[in-house]
């Protein structure tokens, strides 16, 4: 064999060593972006910032916690849409606990856009609901009442509590009391309800009604309407004329709440009006 073709016969060789090298380099390296790329869209801050979210939501720092789900839903991750629904229900539902309703209304839309049969469903509803919530916050009191019930009688008896409010900045006090009695019957007694009974029966001089509300408003747990509950607790009394123990009832509750007015006047009241009924029985033993 000549010197030549020895020469092309190496270099064949060369070239085949090389394409064989690159035919297996090739698909490694291909391997290695295509596990990069997966691992950089599988380890994002994606759930990091909605358990963020959460945990705010769960203290009730809704507008912190806004901007965690709105992190959230920014980063850019791979089979993410159910996740995503999620932290946009609970992005739309923050919204409605700093009452703004129209941003709540526009992630519920993104929802109908995006979400399952089952999740669009439940934003239509959650969208008809915060409506009528804006509405209550807007004091557009009759279209309140309107959507509220029809909410209410639909299913969704929580709006009970919410018709009650309408009804009553309305003046429409008896409507009320039937639309939180509605409310109690899905739902557990809480301060906020037993309040509102015992002022309506308090109201209308039938004390012994608003007895059974103020009893049921001091064993709820929630310490929302407390301090008002104990605040008709006094009032009871002195509807009964006890004054002494109206007047230690509300000391007690000014001592603990010294900035509340309503408490300091009815104190100042019962004060009064326990030294009036002191004098008369001195009055009444110093005559005998």
């Amino acid at each position: 064999m000549s010197d030549n073709r020895r020469k092309v016969k190496r270099g064949r060789k060369r070239k085949a060593k090389r394409a064989g090298a690159a035919f297996i380099i090739l698909p490694l390296l291909m391997t290695a972006l295509i596990t990069l790329f997966v691992c950089i869209n599988i380890s994002s801050h994606k759930k990091q910032y909605k358990q963020e979210g959460i945990k705010l939501y769960n203290e009730g720092s809704f507008k912190e916690a806004e901007q965690k789900f709105i992190d959230s839903l920014d980063q850019y991750q791979w089979f993410s849409k159910e996740t995503d629904i999620d932290t946009r229900f609970f992005l739309a539902d923050s919204y409605v606990k700093d009452e703004e309703y129209d941003n709540a209304i526009e992630i519920y839309n993104d929802i109908l856009d995006k979400g399952s049969k089952s999740d669009r469903k439940e934003a239509e509803t959650l969208i008809d609901i915060t409506k009528a919530h804006k509405a209550l916050y807007e004091n557009d009191l009759e279209e309140a009442e309107e959507q509220l019930r029809k909410l209410a009688e639909s299913g969704e008896t929580q709006e009970y509590l919410y018709l009650a409010s309408a009804e009553s900045r309305l003046g429409k006090d008896e409507e009320m009391i039937e639309a939180l009695n509605k409310y109690l019957e899905d739902h557990p007694f809480d301060t906020y309800v037993c309040y509102q009974m015992s002022t309506y029966y308090l109201n209308i001089d039938d004390p012994e009604t608003a007895r059974i509300y103020i009893d049921e408003g001091l064993r709820c747990t929630d310490e929302d309407f407390r301090a008002e509950i104990k605040f008709n607790d006094a009032v009871y009394y002195e509807k009964k004329h006890d004054y002494k123990t109206a007047f230690e009832k509300i000391d007690t509750l000014s001592s603990e709440y010294p900035d509340n007015e309503s408490f300091a006047a009815e104190r100042d009241f019962l004060k009064t009006r326990l030294s009036s009924e002191n004098e008369e029985d001195s009055g009444s033993e110093s005559g005998e």
